[in-house]
């Protein structure tokens, strides 16, 4: 029996369960403002010696609730000029969720957003097809065991297909994520044999053989060993799994640090004081995208900064992190803004941190794209 599953967009019922345990999301504030004729710049010299213009405007109020864009009053205007501020964090602490899948998800949408998207038919976002995360295609092929092809009762070859893919997708996708954090060039397949014992359970993993690198085949044999079948079949079976994978059209964001000595970042992050800093930016910020929609009225996504600070507070660099906004003009002109402010001593010594802003709203599809399942015995 063999079977393909390309699962090019993560399905409701297997890529985004509720897990047991969900840590808090960082606050996010949104800012909007009604379209009005733009103020007239001055233009000054950053200490990152990027030269741009700042408009003198005073900010708007935003949400005072912490609550997600979507939630926000902003959002139901005409969201142009939407600017969302995230939380700041240092390098490699990014809050992610408890639940490994859940994770997953969040860090899938990320990547969403550190594409971005523009009006060009061209852009990578814009093709058919696009799809940001990790493409995972599983196929099985039946060694040995006495199992009818497809059965109304009892548990079948289609049964353990079915079961494979929907309860290996994202523990297999995990490990390949990782795996793309050390390489992201890593791709190829991975071929597991599994015993089934006559509790559903899996007995036995054999590793035949992966294109991963070594860690990723044993995460791989770890996740397949977890797997269990219901109802269990009558006695032994055994089955190669094969699991290929391919990466996404977005980089995966990154979730630690890289493998090795840890980066030396003494200073203390005030989360509350460095976010009411971003926040007095706005009015600079909104003016930047503004400029980016008069260039291209669908521009939108995410620009992710990594400041340094001196221990005295002085900006030392400010430069674009793991994002890439679509239009450089507004990048350079938030790195601008962002750099001229006046930052505090952070406590400790010097202090590298992450600072992001969500410019625009993703577009809704016209139709909901679901997994593409083929099953054939």
């Amino acid at each position: 029996m063999r079977c393909y599953l390309a699962l090019l967009v993560a399905c409701s019922a297997c890529t985004r369960p509720e897990p047991t345990h969900v840590a808090p999301q960082p606050a996010l504030r949104s800012y909007a403002a009604e379209p009005s004729p733009r103020p007239q710049a001055n233009t000054r010299q950053t200490a990152t010696g990027v030269t741009s213009p700042i408009p003198s405007q005073p900010p708007l109020a935003g949400s005072s609730d912490g609550a997600p864009p979507e939630a926000t009053e902003a959002q139901s205007n005409d969201s142009a000029t939407l600017v969302v501020v995230e939380e700041p964090f240092k390098p490699f602490e990014r809050p992610r969720s408890e639940g490994a899948i859940h994770a997953a998800g969040q860090d899938e949408e990320i990547a969403r957003w550190n594409v971005g998207g523009t009006g060009d038919p061209s852009f990578i976002s814009s093709r058919a097809g696009y799809h940001p995360g990790a493409r995972v295609v599983v196929d099985t092929k039946w060694k040995a065991g006495n199992l009818p092809r497809r059965a109304r009762h009892g548990l079948s070859q289609a049964g353990v297909l079915a079961q494979s893919r929907s309860r290996g997708y994202w523990p297999f996708r995990i490990c390949y994520e990782d795996a793309l954090r050390r390489d992201a060039q890593q791709q190829g397949e991975t071929r597991l044999r599994l015993t089934i014992g006559r509790s559903g359970r899996v007995t036995r993993v054999h590793l035949l053989k992966t294109e991963l690198d070594s860690s990723a085949g044993e995460c791989l044999r770890a996740a397949a060993q977890k797997l269990s079948y219901r109802p269990g079949p009558r006695s032994l079976v055994a089955i190669d799994l094969l699991v290929k994978f391919w990466p996404g059209d977005a980089p995966v964001p990154s979730a630690g640090p890289p493998t090795g000595t840890p980066p030396i970042n003494p200073g203390t992050l005030d989360v509350a004081r460095f976010r009411a800093l971003a926040e007095q930016a706005m009015p600079q910020i909104r003016d930047c995208y503004g400029q980016g929609l008069g260039r291209d009225p669908k521009l939108w996504g995410r620009i992710e900064l990594l400041l340094h600070l001196a221990a005295d507070g002085s900006v030392q660099s400010v430069n674009e992190n793991e994002s890439r906004f679509p239009d450089p003009e507004v990048t350079r002109c938030v790195i601008a803004a962002v750099g001229e402010l006046d930052y505090p001593p952070p406590q400790g010594g010097e202090l590298e941190f992450i600072q992001a802003f969500r410019l625009g709203s993703e577009p809704r599809p016209e139709s909901a794209t679901e997994p593409e399942m083929a099953s054939k015995p």
